[in-house]
């Protein structure tokens, strides 16, 4: 096993874990009801055990049949696509709605968000042509962003598993998993899947294009019907 492999490993054998809290909070509460260690032991054992066989079996795929991992792809490039989106929507909703007074500062701010949206569109489109330390250093910019928007995406669609648990306040487990299965599948998929790597870029463009779009048609005084049955600033 490379450094790689191994490395991918420890992430997503982590990232699994953290994503199980919410069953091993249920084993804690059926084993203290009982008051049994032995049960308790029990599910940690097998926790534990299931969450490193997935990892395994991850790496092992990924590493002997790459082709398996394009689900994982496809799951990753759909988050890719509309966290730009869920960003902006957000960023709208906290300026208020658009038919309100607007001040100056509100104008320049709307501006602002849409422009930086299609720069770094573009930024992912030009940067495997502009010079290599400039193009890596915007591509490793907006891909940290990106990783980011997707976590919080990623974990708005955990907790809606968990939405009891998410009313208690016990939200942080899933941006952990989130962004461990995050950093772990994108560290395996571009090294074994070819063609990834164009895909993500062009989706990732498409999203950010995208989000500007939507947010600026969706600040005017007269959004767009689909706006407005979507509830974009609401």
């Amino acid at each position: 096993m490379d450094d790689l492999q191994l490395l991918s490993l420890i992430v997503l054998f982590a990232g699994l874990v953290t994503l199980a809290l919410p069953l091993l909070a249920r084993l804690v509460e059926f084993a203290t009801a009982r008051q049994s260690g032995d049960w308790l032991l029990l599910g940690l054992l097998l926790l534990f055990g299931l969450a490193l066989l997935a990892a395994l079996w991850a790496v092992w795929a990924a590493s002997t049949q790459s082709w398996l991992l394009w689900p994982v792809a496809g799951f990753t490039l759909l988050f890719r696509l509309v966290s730009p989106l869920i960003l902006l929507r957000m960023l709208s909703q906290r300026l208020g709605d658009p038919t309100g007074d607007s001040t100056s500062r509100t104008t320049t701010l709307e501006q602002s968000v849409t422009g930086g949206a299609v720069v770094l569109g573009s930024f992912v489109l030009l940067a495997p042509w502009l010079e290599p330390s400039h193009g890596n250093a915007m591509a490793v910019a907006e891909t940290g962003l990106a990783t980011v928007v997707a976590v919080f995406s990623f974990s708005q669609f955990y907790l809606l598993l968990f939405m009891g648990r998410m009313r208690e306040g016990q939200a942080h487990f899933a941006w952990v998993a989130g962004l461990l299965l995050g950093i772990g599948f994108i560290v395996l998929t571009p090294a074994y899947l070819p063609g990834f790597q164009a895909a993500f870029r062009t989706t990732s463009a498409l999203g950010w294009f995208g989000a500007a779009a939507l947010f600026h048609y969706g600040r005017q005084l007269h959004p767009p019907a689909f706006l407005r049955q979507l509830r974009w600033n609401v």
